[in-house]
């Protein structure tokens, strides 16, 4: 009977501000572990939350009643590996790192109300199975945010920091973000029109490339990328991978839930759509092999998924690439818009600021962007960051968008 066990620990220590203050300091360790049973056919499961064993997991999962899930694919036979990161700087140092900058921002900046919070957090995954050796694998990373805004605005926020990576230097976030900070009390007007617009954050976009690489969904002619395996889609800037191993933003995973490498596999390549992503399943189905995309929670099935679409960066920081633009809207927070199966994006712009060759003139009343995805990425990409600002570790990009007022 072939059988394997899955187990994610979490150690992590995270401290919360709210109203210029450090308000709490907690700790927090969890082990999640999950088995799967291949008989007959079927794939049975378990899941507990804690510490338990091997022999409890394989019991539950065999439980009388439960139900499986049929399977008709080989299972992988990867050799054992072991990869641990090591920090490079204490937990304790980083904490203290983040509590300095934060009271610094505090004192430079009386008339902002500041709140986030800053965590480090290491993660370990093993998976132990009777099919392949063992594989285990583990970092330390931080990540955090801190939203900020003037007293007596009824507004979420004017302007945040993102604090994410393996260990963040606070030096220079403080550098990147203050052309911002330093612009917040002041107020532009701007026209609708077509125009450069820089976007920090994207997450909507690489959930839609997500959705339209799934194998099931592009093999079956549903994906806007269905039937265009090789074609030039992006500008040539557009080299896009799917990440799961890069320390120095905080990503430790050697391993999908099914025992697979992944090994970051590039899914554009200077624009040109190159690879399709696969689990076994979907793999056995394509005559595929499967690329590490197996992701599996504790306790749900397999999802064929990226771990991670990340961008490629550019060689220009933010504020330079921007500065011999005459005008151009950065998108500071932008969310609850659409993207359609058609690539019709749309997003309102909840804080954006308006700099003029590359100084902030002020933030600009209520707009919405528009354009079309294919373009954003394509023939209107002026360029790609070298530097992140986002949540999601990716470069910043600037594109022509539809700039649509209220």
């Amino acid at each position: 009977m072939q059988h394997d066990f899955l187990t994610f620990t979490t150690d992590m220590t995270e401290m919360k501000a709210q109203g210029n203050r450090i308000t709490s300091i907690q700790t927090q360790k969890i082990q999640k572990s999950a088995a799967r049973v291949f008989k007959n056919g079927q794939i049975f499961s378990s899941a507990v939350v804690g510490a338990t064993s091997p022999e409890l997991l394989l019991e539950k999962a065999e439980r009388p009643g439960n139900m499986g899930l049929a399977y008709d694919y080989s299972l992988p036979t990867t050799a054992a590996l072991e990869s641990h990161v090591a920090p490079t700087k204490s937990r304790e140092s980083k904490l203290s790192e983040f509590k300095s900058f934060f009271e610094d921002l505090c004192k430079d900046y009386p008339h902002l109300n500041i709140s986030g919070r800053f965590a480090t957090e290491k993660t370990g995954k093993v998976f132990k199975s009777s099919y392949t050796g063992e594989l285990s694998s583990s970092g330390e990373k931080s990540e955090g945010y801190l939203l900020y805004k003037r007293f007596g605005v009824t507004d979420f926020a004017e302007g945040f920091f993102n604090l994410d990576g393996e260990s963040p230097d606070f030096v220079q976030i403080r550098q990147k973000y203050e052309p911002l900070l330093q612009a917040v009390s002041l107020t532009s007007s701007i026209e609708a029109k077509k125009m450069p617009v820089m976007i920090f954050d994207y997450d909507d976009i690489m959930q839609r490339i997500s959705q339209d690489i799934k194998p099931a969904k592009f093999h079956a002619g549903g994906s806007y990328l269905s039937n265009r395996l090789g074609e030039s889609i992006f500008s040539p800037q557009v080299t896009l991978k799917d990440i799961s191993f890069a320390p120095q933003i905080g990503m430790f995973e050697r391993f999908d839930g099914e025992g697979v490498l992944h090994t970051n596999p590039v899914v554009f390549d200077k624009g040109v759509f190159t690879s399709a992503l696969y689990d076994l399943r979907q793999a056995h189905k394509a005559g595929k092999q499967s690329t590490g995309n197996g992701l599996r929670n504790f306790d749900t099935g397999i999802n064929c998924v990226p771990h991670k679409l990340n961008l490629n960066f550019g060689n220009t920081k933010a504020w330079d690439m921007i500065k011999d633009i005459p005008e151009c809207l950065v998108l500071l927070c932008s969310y609850g818009g659409s993207l359609t199966e058609q690539w019709e994006f749309s997003n309102p712009v909840q804080v954006g600021m308006l700099f003029r060759h590359g100084k902030a003139v002020g933030r600009v009343p209520a707009v919405s962007v528009k354009g079309l995805l294919k373009d954003m990425l394509g023939k209107d990409l002026i360029g790609i960051t070298s530097d992140i600002y986002s949540f999601s570790q990716s470069p910043a990009i600037v594109t022509q968008l539809e700039v649509i007022s209220h």
